[in-house]
């Protein structure tokens, strides 16, 4: 099964097939979306407080009871962790996770 990609903005989407570039694309394109936006998402946020301690996604997810592949999702923006999975994310973490509605 591949993952379908959707960012709304605004009036417009963007969707497409999950593929390496793609993935890749889309990665760019939202943190570009942020930058304009002064905005960073949740799992933005939780991608580059795991990148900043060293770890793996395997790692993140053994320390806070998600798999690897959960873990990814959550960072692709796919899944949508639970409040007490954002806790233990802060505490391992570290840091501070905003969430914007």
């Amino acid at each position: 099964m591949k993952n379908i990609w959707l960012l709304s903005l605004g009036l417009f989407a963007f969707a497409c097939t999950s593929t390496p570039k793609a993935d890749q694309e889309f990665e760019v394109l939202v943190s570009s979306i942020e930058k304009q936006n002064g905005v960073q998402s949740l799992s933005s946020q939780i991608k580059q407080a795991r990148e900043t301690k060293g770890w793996t996604e395997h790692e993140l997810g053994k320390l806070v009871g998600l798999s690897e592949n959960q873990v990814i999702n959550v960072e692709k923006g796919i899944a949508n962790p639970t409040r007490d999975i954002i806790h233990k994310m802060q505490k391992h973490l570290d840091t501070e996770l905003v969430i914007r509605n």
